[in-house]
């Protein structure tokens, strides 16, 4: 991951991503150091890994320490959704259109391509619906699911919300056997989609101090 990052520090900084999971760090990860970022402005990157699971991480810890690390300066979690696990069965986004964070029209589609590896000799259905607080969002209608084949492969989903004010907090995705009578895959992940009147602030992407 990189990240943007700006400090008045005369001695420079260290930044360092962790993964969480449940509030606490993930178990088995194993990440980079950092190098002394010097003060100003610049760019910071770093990489985690989990070495055994599964392990979903839920979320990742960035703090800014100065340079002996004997102060915190900054400290940021930022949720995710990475789950490390044998691959037989798993969902990935690789775009969202409209982008996210957004405010929305009723009845304007949210458009989803993922793609997929599935397992075995089953084929399987792949639902994307979006939640409110936990729920299913109220008034929204989705797309169904094609019958997608063994293998790995691409495929694309949309929903809406067609009246009343509603805000769409979460994407949930779901992969099922070919009669939906087995769930092979849940994952839910943080989105921020605004559709009618409601009137309230929320938090860009990224984040600039």
């Amino acid at each position: 991951m990189n990240v943007d990052y700006s400090t008045t520090e005369p001695g420079g900084v260290r930044i360092f991503a962790r993964p969480f999971t449940d509030g606490a760090l993930s178990p088995g990860y194993s990440a980079s150091g950092s190098p002394l970022y010097p003060a100003g402005t610049g760019t910071a990157s770093g990489t985690f890994t989990i070495n055994s699971g599964p392990v979903l991480v839920d979320q990742i810890r960035i703090q800014m320490t100065n340079a002996d690390q004997s102060v915190l300066l900054n400290e940021t979690f930022i949720p995710v959704y990475f789950l490390f696990t044998d691959p037989q069965y798993v969902v990935t986004f690789t775009q969202f259109n409209p982008l996210t964070p957004n405010i929305l029209d009723h009845g304007s589609q949210v458009h989803q391509d993922f793609s997929y590896s599935l397992s075995g000799t089953s084929q399987a259905r792949i639902f994307i619906r979006p939640l409110s607080y936990g729920e299913l969002s109220p008034n929204y209608s989705a797309s169904g699911s094609a019958l997608y084949p063994v293998g790995s492969g691409t495929g694309s989903s949309n929903f809406t919300i067609n009246s009343s004010p509603v805000i769409v907090d979460h994407i949930r995705i779901q992969m099922t056997n070919a009669d939906q009578t087995l769930l092979l895959f849940e994952a839910t992940v943080p989105v921020y989609y605004q559709f009618g009147p409601v009137h309230r602030v929320f938090m860009p992407v990224q984040l600039r101090e």
